[in-house]
């Protein structure tokens, strides 16, 4: 990419702006989606009101599935702003601005300025990472742990390695209390396989004692607290190193997906960088296997360690290998020569066609509505002319791809294609009852607590005994979260929800037929 005339500091820090600035626009145009941000944010909500915060609670109910550190993170925000929504959900999403500025150091590590400075950019322009960094979720934290390991395992590969191990070390434990084990997916194989990637020559007996020294003070943090929770009265430690761990990789009791899962998106994954020329050029272009270009190697490794070791643990989510991309980004970034670099000529064309589809929605029946449609189609032509527009400047096309297709999504799900995710409304009516008796009836994840401000759990109940629990609590509120019709009705109020329904029954207001209508749209 041509240099700018800026300073060497506000340089490294524009795509990171850039990220800041896609956060933003994500959070303020689209909703709280469930099940994840919903729950996690009632997760970290009821912390705050139990004031247990060693482990935490869903519904009253001890929650093992995830360590404590998102958690901490949004109540340490909330106790200077309150529980504010848009607080709650910058905390988690503020990494990927520092995700993205971590690339960039690791990238200018492996390659110089040139190499951090593009790498930055593809990442940032990566769709699938912005978006999904930007939720309220784990991933974009554990991104940035684990980028903080590999800058440790460079380091300690050149010869600091005291500081290089120990930083490692850290981000192991704090991994750890991010998302479990997951953390040693991202970073183990590429300390182990070591001796394909680090400069030469190097002492082995002391880089494995100082790897295994790391992992030590993983498990040091990690265990540490695991063990001081259950002491509390948390969850036991089984439920979460094994309940939680050994079920996802062996018979996933969720998201169970074939091994092929993450090969097939890999497109939408790493989309648009597939499109890019120069990227390819360089795949197949000669390198000297110098000890400059031998250290890229390890974003290779990473990238394919976690592409690997996930496709072969039984539950498989997109977002779980996100962490591989900002390896890949500056794989990439490696791959390109300024000096021989030909015009993007391919992203234009791809976003004119995707934003003819879009523009062609306008006239289909049944289909995305006409504002949305029309209003999606000008942003990704807008796009594509940008693309076109930068084409001889490299990774400033396909960013331009990337944040106008981030942009058409986002505005879609502003105006309201996010319909069926949206449970805000039946938050809204339970919280103009919060403190009365409340049960559920179906799969219940979370959905109201944090949004409906509750303070007392929701009592789980069967179809049956709905009506014997609405005699027992006049003043009561019955929710049914069905894949069908709503089974006890009648129902004040019903939306579509998740493939679904969602139906209330609150006292004192006018009852509809909500099983029939909800029958007849099914």
């Amino acid at each position: 990419m041509p240099p700018l005339a800026l300073p060497p500091g506000l340089k490294r820090l524009g795509p990171a702006l850039i990220a800041l600035l896609l956060v933003l626009i994500g959070i303020v145009s689209r909703p709280l989606i469930p099940i994840d941000e919903t729950r996690y944010l009632t997760v970290a909500w009821e912390m705050r009101h139990a004031d247990t915060w060693l482990y935490s609670h869903l519904n009253g109910a001890n929650y093992s599935d995830k360590p404590p550190v998102l958690f901490w993170l949004i109540n340490l925000v909330w106790s200077v702003t309150g529980p504010n929504e848009f607080a709650g959900r910058l905390t988690p999403a503020l990494f990927l601005p520092v995700t993205v500025f971590l690339t960039g150091v690791l990238g200018r590590r492996l390659g110089g300025e040139a190499v951090g400075a593009r790498a930055g950019y593809v990442a940032v322009g990566t769709v699938a990472f912005a978006t999904f960094s930007s939720l309220v979720m784990f991933d974009a934290l554990l991104t940035t742990a684990a980028l903080c390991g590999i800058i440790g395992l460079v380091d300690a590969a050149r010869g600091k390695r005291l500081r290089g191990f120990v930083m490692v070390g850290l981000a192991l434990g704090i991994g750890a209390l991010i998302k479990g084990l997951p953390i040693l997916i991202h970073v183990l194989p590429i300390a182990l396989l070591a001796p394909f990637w680090a400069p030469r020559p190097q002492r082995w007996t002391v880089w494995y004692a100082g790897i295994l020294g790391a992992v030590a003070i993983g498990l040091v943090i990690g265990l540490g607290w695991a063990f001081w929770a259950q002491t509390a009265g948390g969850p036991p430690l089984r439920s979460l190193m094994v309940d939680q761990t050994a079920k996802r990789m062996v018979g996933a009791f969720t998201h169970g997906r074939p091994w092929w899962f993450f090969i097939a998106l890999a497109p939408a994954l790493l989309f648009p960088w597939w499109l890019s020329r120069n990227f390819w050029r360089g795949v197949f272009r000669r390198d000297p296997a110098t000890d400059e270009r031998r250290i890229f190697r390890l974003c290779w490794i990473g990238a394919a360690a976690t592409f690997l070791i996930f496709s072969f643990i039984s539950s498989k989510q997109i977002h779980y290998v996100l962490p591989a991309v900002p390896l890949l980004a500056i794989g990439l970034a490696g791959l390109t020569c300024p000096a021989e670099q030909k015009a993007e000529v391919l992203f234009a064309p791809a976003m004119v066609l995707a934003g003819l589809v879009a523009l062609a929605l306008h006239f289909l029946p049944q289909t995305v509505g006409a504002p949305v449609s029309l209003w999606c189609g000008a942003i990704v032509l807008t796009g594509a002319s940008f693309s076109w527009l930068f084409r001889d400047r490299l990774g400033w096309s396909g960013l331009a791809t990337g944040i106008s297709l981030f942009l058409a999504v986002h505005f879609a799900a502003a105006t309201g294609t996010l319909t069926d995710q949206d449970s805000s409304w039946a938050a809204a009516r339970l919280r103009e009852r919060t403190g009365a008796p409340m049960a559920v009836i179906g799969s219940y994840e979370g959905e109201f607590g944090y949004a409906a401000r509750l303070t007392k759990p929701i009592e789980k109940i069967e179809v049956s005994q709905a009506a014997t629990w609405r005699a027992a609590h006049p003043d009561g509120v019955v929710i049914e979260i069905a894949r069908k019709a709503p089974l006890g009705g009648p129902y004040n109020e019903a939306r579509p929800y998740r493939g679904g329904t969602l139906a209330l029954w609150l006292p004192g207001v006018s009852a509809l037929a909500a099983t029939a209508t909800a029958a007849s749209d099914n």
